[in-house]
């Protein structure tokens, strides 16, 4: 009865050390969730990128107000949240 005890404590300690290993940065994109704030119709939204601007305003240290050019000038960042 002792090995067997013995035998499937080992057995559980090496499933949650094998489990415990992987990292979130692992997962594959289709497991992500779109960011909470982002509103998606389903329906794509027609723009005029010559009059189009982008604010950003409220709680940061320098408001912003970009062209649409200025935004593809810039360099693109890619992150995945989870």
């Amino acid at each position: 009865m002792r090995i067997f005890t013995i035998t499937i404590l080992i057995i559980f300690l090496c499933f949650f050390l094998i489990t415990g290993c992987m990292q979130e940065q692992e997962k594959e994109p289709s497991y992500l969730s779109l960011y909470e704030g982002l509103h998606v119709t389903g329906h794509p939204i027609e723009v005029d990128i010559n009059t189009y601007r982008l604010e950003v305003v409220g709680a940061v240290e320098s408001p912003l107000s970009l062209t649409f050019d200025e935004i593809k000038k810039m360099d693109l960042e890619r992150r995945y949240v989870v």
